[in-house]
């Protein structure tokens, strides 16, 4: 049984708002949303349970967002620890821009730079050379794989998992700082 495509049009005001948490304003909102709607009807003969509609739009519009983030980030060049954490602006107010999620909880902007640069000096030699490459400087997968001595096809992959270990120590230091701020009061 195929899907009815007007079941796509019950999903949209969900979709939008499961996507407005993600997107910077709702221009970009608006845009996110247009193409996810865009690519579920180009690619709705892989959807084989109809049942299955609401997921699997949710799906495209995290894919979509996904995308964007990518292709804005190699719109920047990285010069130090601070801009590797996002810019972007929050549309909730001044006080947003103060602060970071970190494993989910907002934190002080300063001191998430503080904990990202301990954590950049304590990553693998390896880990921080191929960030240090990508972002610092050459920005593509190619460059960064003749500066690191490694295969273009795979600058992703470490890449990925260069950033998630970085992410990991950061999320694991400021639980750790929330923990002893928490026993010291």
């Amino acid at each position: 049984m195929e899907p009815t495509w007007n079941s796509l049009d019950d999903i949209i005001p969900s979709l939008r708002r499961f996507l407005a948490e993600r997107c910077r304003d709702d221009n970009e909102l608006d845009d996110v949303v247009q193409e996810t709607l865009c690519r579920a009807a180009r690619h709705r003969a892989n959807l084989t349970d109809p049942d299955k509609l609401r997921s699997w739009a949710f799906r495209i519009g995290v894919n979509v967002l996904t995308d964007r983030v990518r292709r804005e980030g190699r719109l920047h060049t990285i010069v130090d620890g601070e801009e590797l954490l996002p810019t972007l602006p929050c549309p909730h107010g001044e006080e947003d821009l103060r602060r970071i999620r970190v494993g989910g909880v907002p934190e002080l902007r300063e001191e998430v730079l503080a904990v990202l640069t301990d954590a950049l000096a304590d990553l693998r030699e390896r880990d921080r050379r191929l960030i240090d490459s990508y972002y610092g400087g050459a920005g593509s997968c190619r460059e960064t794989a003749s500066d690191c001595g490694m295969r273009p096809d795979l600058v992703k992959v470490h890449l990925f998992r260069a950033r998630r270990r970085l992410q990991d120590m950061v999320t694991l230091r400021m639980g750790r700082t929330r923990s002893l701020e928490g026993s010291a009061q």
